[in-house]
């Protein structure tokens, strides 16, 4: 008998590694560690796109999934939050102002 593979339907923040996790909160897979920008300290998950969305201790934003990472992308450093907002990304900056990127980092607005 077949199973089908779990699907992820969030992303979770341990000791600076990113999980993927299921419906009943298991972990999908082995953690995922950011290759720049310090450690993780946030991630939302896309279940449409199959992608988590990283911020790091340095501000700095990655992407991840199924088939692995995407290049980082910073703001210069000053990304406090970062969150789907369905296929582009919300972020915050430390001097309060937020706008609308592209999954890859490109600016799109002032929000």
């Amino acid at each position: 008998m077949f199973f089908d593979r779990p699907k992820a339907v969030f992303a979770k923040v341990e000791n600076g590694n990113v999980y993927l996790l299921d419906e009943r909160g298991g972990k999908i897979g082995a953690p995922w560690y950011p290759p720049s920008g310090g450690k993780a300290v946030s991630a939302d998950y896309n279940p449409s796109l199959e992608t988590a969305l990283v911020l790091t201790e340095r501000g700095v934003v990655h992407t991840f999934g199924k088939n692995g990472g995407g290049a980082p992308w910073s703001g210069n450093g000053h990304i406090v939050s970062a969150r789907w907002m369905g296929e582009k990304v919300a972020v915050t900056n430390q001097n309060g102002s937020s706008e609308l990127r592209c999954k890859r980092g490109g600016w799109i607005k002032a929000l």
